[in-house]
């Protein structure tokens, strides 16, 4: 469950992205020349989760649409079906977008041709030689792709395959609102620099729920949720990631409280000279300054809009349901008697 952007900040294009999960994400940040071409990419040592960018002028971002990574958590009882579940790089789209795709017809070839396309699944924001592409596809591999010439917010939830992702519920109202927030704060703000962009995905609202803001935090989201147990898999942002696609960037903001160490590793020979610098900072909620974002008026219709029965609620209706009409007949049976 996460959040990604593309914007520009002084004409320069940026990808950005607040990766959440529910487990402390253990990452290896990777230098290295693959067939010719210089790559650096993010990669979950847990589901082996790849992204990145590379020197000839391309790079990814992607946001979920079937919430199953987000499940995975670092109990004993699930290891052996997290590694079951752990992606290859040689299986990886998007790894292999970054050291094969040296033309557009290739990258869709790559696309087209996966198979049990887990990698790539969800909301992609693609830079491709200085144009922005959204593609957006299923498990399945059904996809849907377009130019983009402005900014975009994407969470979790269909655009184009509106059936996809969370539309409903809780998560549905998270998927939306985180969204909203990101796209009304980048429309109201002007972002002068990257550090206005990542303040923005990582603002607080007293007025939100914490499990519904673009950065979550566990510890805020346990106190103001008191029926969540602290020992419970609970979702929190681990990281915030940057890509200047325009001064090849990758800037990696790693979260204090809920990631582990970062492990970075240079694979590029001291001859060489790096076409992308790589940038490793520290980060966590920032709790102040707080603030209030829409009208209680709107927050009560989305609600509604979202509002969801659970099994508990219509189990409970229908024993009180049921209990009343029992008593209504024990009462009618009695009359008859007399």
């Amino acid at each position: 469950m996460c959040d990604i952007v593309y914007t520009k900040i002084n004409d320069k294009k940026i990808l950005a992205k607040n990766r959440d999960k529910k487990y402390k994400t253990n990452i290896k940040i990777i230098n290295e020349i693959v067939n010719g071409i210089e790559i650096a990419y993010i990669r979950d040592k847990v589901t082996g989760w790849i992204e990145g960018m590379n020197g000839n002028g391309i790079g990814l971002i992607n946001s979920t649409l079937s919430g199953s990574d987000g499940k995975m958590g670092q109990k004993k009882t699930k290891t052996k079906k997290i590694r079951n579940m752990k992606q290859s790089k040689k299986k990886n789209v998007i790894y292999n977008a970054l050291i094969n795709a040296n033309s557009k017809k290739n990258f869709y070839d790559i696309i087209k041709h996966a198979k049990n396309n887990y990698v790539l699944e969800g909301h992609t924001i693609l830079f491709y030689n200085g144009d922005i592409f959204h593609i957006e596809n299923n498990k399945k591999n059904n996809f849907v792709a377009e130019k983009v010439d402005k900014t975009v917010v994407f969470t979790n939830y269909g655009v184009k395959l509106k059936d996809e992702g969370y539309t409903t519920c809780s998560k549905g109202m998270s998927s939306f609102l985180r969204s909203k927030i990101v796209q009304t704060e980048l429309k109201d703000n002007k972002i002068e620099t990257i550090d206005d962009l990542v303040n923005i995905m990582n603002r607080n609202y007293k007025n939100i729920n914490p499990r519904f803001q673009p950065y979550r935090d566990k510890s805020l989201t346990l106190k103001k949720n008191k029926y969540i147990k602290s020992n419970e898999l609970t979702v929190s942002t681990k990281r915030q990631i940057i890509l200047n696609m325009t001064d090849k960037e990758l800037i990696y903001y790693s979260d204090v409280n809920n990631s582990r160490k970062i492990d970075y590793i240079n694979k590029l020979t001291r001859e060489y000279t790096p076409k992308i610098r790589i940038i490793i900072e520290e980060t966590e909620k920032k709790i102040n300054p707080s603030k209030k974002i829409f009208t209680k008026r709107y927050l009560k219709k989305i609600e509604k809009r979202f509002e969801c029965k659970t099994r508990k609620n219509r189990t409970k209706n229908t024993k009180t349901t049921k209990s009343k009409d029992t008593k209504h007949n024990k009462t009618r049976s009695n009359r008859n008697k007399k």
